[in-house]
């Protein structure tokens, strides 16, 4: 089975090209690698040339965003798998073979993740500290609880069939919509695979005027956007979780208050 590589992108030719640098030689037989350009200063196309037809690039025509870009790219992949890999991060050399593994073994297998390395900006890799419910593994279906289910994006892998009958991204949201996204799916049944070992570096590094690669959205974002984000996830879902999550339910209140404290202080 071929798998569809979603990265999208804006304003990171450095990020970029690493990225694309690590997929690459992951790519198992007849897959493809779409880049969904979300309206560069320097078109990914520049980029990417050394790659020509080994790399699929496109424009995003809206509406812009990760969500946007994301759900474009989505749309135009080809095949059953689609695999989201952001613009700053890394794919480890077997992450693939061993999604299409999960996939094929699990039929009843709708999305999955893995554990996630960071590298920080001295380049030492380390482990994310998590709750110990985000670190269950194998498996995870209704039993296992709905904070165990919720991944970043860079690393998730969904039917591209079940994410095109989810709407994919909610293309309002840069805050948590890969959370959202995993709701959805808990909410609508779908069972996760959650890989035991790592899949994906996530560079961490402090951005600076100098750097030509631009900060994450959801490192720059205004307080005053995430509360709406934060609003909106709650308007969506504010029953289901507090039913199934309550604390999770109870976090997102707290940080709409802390952000709405936050605005009130950059007036």
């Amino acid at each position: 089975m071929p798998i569809s590589i979603i990265i999208p992108t804006r304003d990171r030719q450095e990020g970029l090209a690493r990225a694309v640098a690590s997929a690459v030689p992951t790519l198992p037989t007849k897959s493809e690698i779409i880049v969904v350009d979300d309206g560069s200063r320097v078109p990914a196309r520049k980029v990417l040339e050394e790659y020509g037809g080994v790399v699929i690039v496109i424009d995003n025509p809206g509406p812009r965003g990760p969500s946007g870009a994301r759900n474009t790219g989505a749309r135009r992949a080809r095949h059953p798998v689609v695999l989201f890999l952001d613009d700053d991060d890394e794919l480890l050399p077997d992450y693939c073979s061993r999604i299409l593994d999960a996939a094929d073994g699990h039929p009843d297998v709708s999305f999955g993740s893995c554990v996630n390395l960071q590298r920080n900006s001295s380049g030492r890799l380390f482990s994310r500290k998590s709750p110990p419910y985000q670190w269950m593994t194998g498996l995870l279906d209704a039993t296992a609880p709905l904070q165990a289910k919720l991944r970043v994006t860079s690393g998730l892998w969904i039917r591209r069939d079940m994410f095109l009958a989810l709407d994919g991204f909610d293309e309002e949201l840069f805050i948590s919509e890969d959370a959202e996204l995993c709701i959805r799916l808990v909410a609508a049944g779908c069972i996760m695979w959650n890989d035991p070992e790592p899949g994906v570096i996530r560079n961490v590094v402090r951005h600076h005027a100098g750097m030509p690669d631009r900060a994450s959205l959801g490192r720059s974002a205004s307080s005053k956007g995430r509360v709406r984000c934060y609003q909106k996830i709650l308007k969506k879902h504010g029953h289901f979780l507090a039913e199934h999550a309550p604390l999770l339910r109870r976090t997102f209140v707290q940080r709409i208050w802390k952000y709405r404290f936050k605005a009130l202080l950059e007036l």
